[in-house]
C-alpha cells in the first residue's frame, strides 16, 4: 500500500456509492471485496511494527523444476512492498542452495539492502552471503532465521505468497489461472493444495 491505504479506501468507498447509484451491484461487490483486502493489509502492517527496523523478508516455494520467491519489504515497521523472483532448473537442488541463489539474484538487482534480511531457513554459505551483502551495502547486514514473533509470522506470509504464485503458475499451465474461489474452497476443505478437478455423481435415481 506504500502508506496510501486510507486514500485507497476512500476511493473504493466512492466507487461503491457510484456503482450502487448505477445499480451495478456486481461491481459494487468487487469494490467491497477490495476494501476487505486493503483493511486486512493495513492490520497486517500495524502488526509488523516491531522496533521499526527496516527488513526484507524472503521465502520461496518449489514446484517441479521451478522455485517461486517472494520478498516482503518492511520499512519503518510497515510492509510497504513485495517483489517476486523465479528460478528455473532447480529439480536437483537442495533448499539451502535455492535460497542462496534467490538471495544473490535478488540483491544483484536491488538498489536497496536493508540492515536486516529474514529468511525461512539457513541458506548455503551463509557467512559468505552475509559478507557479500555487507560489501554491497557498505555497512553491516544481518541475515537471520527468526524462530518466533512478528518476523517469524511475516516469513510465513511470504511463504504463503510464494506458494500461491507457484499454484497459479501450475494452474496456468493446465489451461487457466486459479480463481480466488478455488483458494476459498481449499481453505474450507482443509486441503494442502488447491483442487484442480471436482467430480460429482448424480444419486437422484439411486
Amino acid at each position: 500500500l506504500a502508506g496510501d491505504g486510507d486514500a485507497v479506501l476512500a476511493r473504493l468507498n466512492r466507487e461503491i456509492d457510484q456503482h450502487a447509484e448505477n445499480e451495478a451491484f456486481e461491481a459494487a461487490a468487487r469494490a467491497r471485496d477490495k476494501i476487505g483486502q486493503v483493511t486486512r493489509m493495513q492490520q497486517r502492517q500495524k502488526m509488523v511494527d516491531v522496533h521499526k527496523r527496516d527488513t526484507d523478508v524472503l521465502a520461496f516455494s518449489r514446484r517441479d523444476d521451478m522455485a517461486h520467491g517472494v520478498v516482503l519489504q518492511v520499512r519503518d515497521g510497515r510492509v510497504l512492498g513485495k517483489e517476486k523472483r523465479l528460478l528455473k532448473g532447480i529439480a536437483e537442488r537442495k533448499d539451502a542452495e535455492i535460497l542462496a541463489a534467490f538471495l544473490l539474484q535478488h540483491y544483484l538487482r536491488s538498489d536497496t539492502i536493508p540492515p536486516q534480511v529474514a529468511v525461512e531457513s539457513e541458506p548455503e554459505d551463509r557467512g559468505l552471503i552475509e559478507e557479500w551483502l555487507r560489501s554491497r551495502a557498505g555497512r553491516n547486514v544481518a541475515l537471520i532465521v527468526p524462530k518466533k514473533g512478528a518476523l517469524k509470522s511475516l516469513v510465513g506470509v511470504a511463504l504463503k505468497n510464494a506458494r500461491l504464485d507457484a499454484e497459479e503458475t501450475r494452474g496456468a499451465r493446465r489451461g487457466g489461472s486459479i480463481v480466488p474461489a478455488v483458494y476459498e474452497l481449499q481453505a474450507v476443505l482443509g486441503l494442502k493444495l488447491p483442487p484442480f478437478r471436482i467430480e460429482a455423481f448424480d444419486i437422484s435415481n439411486i
